[in-house]
């Protein structure tokens, strides 16, 4: 089948969606966002949600809801890039940006890619300690055969992608139940959790928390990859169509970034409920929290706090990976074997629990390398989606560019600021 035949049976794909209803042509264009949004829920949110809740009660809640809505606008125009141009951000970096930019921006890529592995393998082997006491080095070994698995559902053309969209998926389903669960288990008080939405601040302590939780809204790796998922899933013929499959995409964001909200929202309601008003405010590791679920609520809260834990750390891990073969193969047009991808990626994460450097530790570290290579996902984007000679008729409009040069100057400062304060304050 040559190219133009493959475009045309795409096109006429689109065609007979659209016949069949908008109900039917929404559910066949979701699923790039909610791949993406599994880095917005994944083991480090964990434990910075809990601690804010343990800390600080329900005050924090805003945050985490103006952090979302920031998320929403960023994942918005990484898809939009894919759509609008059929490439991914990292090859639109290679072809528009000198070559030693690009070589620079792959290098920060790749280690960002390591760090963002070691967050999710420690999370996941942590949960496989807390539900079956396996040892963490060994539970991280579990975790890389199982993410092998989970990235092979990939295989090849849109019926591969489909059923990696579906088992994160699902596992991001497994999360939000899990939290759920707790939630209405533990019960929280409406009127308090309500008041939470009103920004302010309960103390000194309390703005370097709210700092930490705005500036790990982005995660890098899933804004590179976001482009990737959306750039050849359905091939438009011509701008109408990409109009169209852009607003199906604003759907599926909106869907998948809301679930993210509910979730980080869930967990520092949980933790404002059981913890903060039960005195125990010094809680801000995972391993606390889940011992805290078994004595004050049951082994049930505990097992979905566990449950939940290791379906983020095993979903995290598959994404990440992924995001690491998009970034190679768009910054400098290679490819390696997916094994040897794996291998490389979740060497560090192997390492650290070999070791036995304290897990809580390990997670707040490689938060901090996530916050270097913030800058050179978010400005390339932003550079790019503000470009007609690269989006044509989908450029941004300027307000959007300008809400989005805000977002972007707001998160680096506040990684920044965070950078500082973890490394010298």
């Amino acid at each position: 089948m040559s190219a133009l035949d493959a475009t045309l049976d795409v096109t006429s794909d689109l065609q007979r969606l659209r016949r069949q209803g908008r109900l039917r042509t929404t559910l066949a264009v979701l699923g790039p966002a909610f791949v993406a949004c599994i880095a917005y829920v994944d083991p480090g949110n964990f434990a910075t949600n809990i601690a804010g809740g343990a800390q600080f009660g329900y005050s924090l809640l805003w945050v985490l809801l103006a952090a979302n809505l920031m998320a929403m606008l960023i994942q918005n125009l990484s898809a939009k890039i894919g759509i609008a141009t059929g490439r991914n951000l990292p090859e639109l970096c290679r072809e528009n940006f000198p070559r030693p930019v690009t070589w620079g921006l792959w290098v920060q890529a790749e280690l960002i890619a390591m760090a963002t592995d070691l967050a999710e393998f420690v999370g996941a082997a942590i949960a496989l300690n807390l539900l079956f006491g396996v040892p963490l080095f060994h539970a991280g070994l579990i975790t890389a055969v199982v993410a092998f698995g989970i990235l092979a559902l990939q295989g090849h053309g849109r019926r591969g992608y489909r059923r990696f969209e579906l088992t994160i998926t699902a596992m991001l389903a497994i999360i939000l139940l899990g939290f759920l669960y707790d939630t209405l288990k533990i019960g929280f008080d409406a009127g308090a959790a309500a008041q939470g939405f009103l920004p302010g601040f309960a103390g000194t302590e309390s703005v370097l928390l709210a700092t930490g939780i705005l500036g790990a809204t982005v995660m890098p790796h899933v804004i590179y990859l976001h482009s990737a998922l959306t750039q050849d899933r359905i091939r438009p013929l011509d701008d109408a169509e990409r109009r169209s499959l852009l607003r199906f995409q604003r759907v599926d964001v909106t869907l998948a970034m809301g679930f993210a909200g509910l979730v980080n929202m869930s967990m520092l309601v949980i933790a404002a409920s059981l913890f903060h008003a039960g005195g125990h405010t010094g809680i801000d590791s995972i391993e606390e929290a889940h011992t805290g679920f078994g004595a004050l609520v049951g082994s049930h809260a505990a097992l979905a706090f566990a449950l939940a834990l290791l379906a983020s750390g095993l979903a995290s891990s598959s994404v990440g990976t992924f995001a690491g073969q998009v970034v190679m193969q768009g910054f400098i047009d290679r490819t390696i074997r997916l094994w040897m991808r794996r291998a490389i990626t979740m060497a560090p994460a192997l390492v650290v629990l070999a070791v036995g450097v304290d897990p809580s530790r390990a997670l707040v570290l490689s938060q901090v390398v996530l916050s270097f290579g913030i800058p050179f996902a978010l400005v390339p984007l932003v550079l790019l989606t503000r470009r007609r000679d690269v989006m044509g008729p989908l450029v941004n409009r300027p307000l959007t560019t300008a809400v989005a040069v805000v977002v972007a100057a707001l998160i680096i400062a506040l990684n920044g600021f965070l950078l500082y304060e973890t490394l010298l304050g």
